[in-house]
């Protein structure tokens, strides 16, 4: 009885120590499996997970740029005169308060004359005519009693000179006529009749005495 009970107690011993090993054995099998799978997912990279399209990163606080200094306008140079210089264009042909022709048409019709001269002896004669104490009934009557004075002697012109003659305005206070083939003796009676028809349109206005004073003008100075 007592040898049975030895080796009974030996075979419980053996299996015991049997099934402690496999329960050992399994548990490890169980842990490996856990542990490669931690380690697998610590060995995966890691995938950013897609923004929606929809969706902007907010925009970063920009520092504002400093803007170039604008350069000042350059000035238009001022003439001698103190006014800015204007654009060239077609000269003025008619004087705008008389209606005769400016210097430009005086030198124009004087060129073409000489261009095609007439059958008379006598060559085409240039004659200022100055209006004399204008600058004094302008003072004391106004700007517009002295331009009167100015559009009543264009006129008076028509009546008193010949068909071929013709006047221009040349200054402030002045007048010019183109006589073609006149002496001095044509230039003076010119001169002479418009002051009379003149003093006898401007009889009983309140206007001074106005006498005319002539001139011969250069040809050179037409000509250049």
């Amino acid at each position: 009885m007592k040898g049975f009970s030895i080796e009974q107690g030996d075979v419980l011993l053996s299996i015991q120590l049997v099934l402690t090993r496999e329960e050992e054995s399994g548990k490890r099998l169980l842990a490996k499996p856990a542990a490669a799978g931690a380690a697998s997912r610590r060995l995966q990279p890691t995938v950013a997970r897609p923004r929606p399209a929809n969706l902007r990163p907010a925009p970063s606080p920009s520092v504002p740029q400093r803007q170039p200094a604008i350069p000042p306008v350059p000035s238009i140079p001022s003439t001698r005169s103190g006014t800015a210089p204007h654009s060239a264009g077609p000269p003025l042909m008619v004087d705008p308060l008389t209606g005769v022709g400016t210097l430009h048409a005086l030198r124009r019709d004087w060129m073409l004359q000489q261009a095609w001269p007439g059958s008379g002896a006598e060559p085409s004669a240039v004659v200022a005519l100055d209006v004399a104490g204008l600058d004094g009934i302008r003072e004391a009557m106004g700007a517009q009693a002295g331009n009167q004075v100015l559009k009543s002697l264009v006129d008076v012109a028509p009546f008193t000179l010949r068909t071929q003659d013709r006047v221009y305005r040349s200054g402030r206070n002045q007048l010019a006529l183109l006589l073609p083939a006149t002496d001095e003796a044509g230039a003076e009676s010119a001169r002479k009749g418009l002051e009379d028809a003149l003093q006898r349109t401007l009889a009983g206005r309140g206007y001074p005495e106005i006498r005319l004073s002539a001139r011969k003008v250069d040809a050179v100075a037409l000509a250049s």
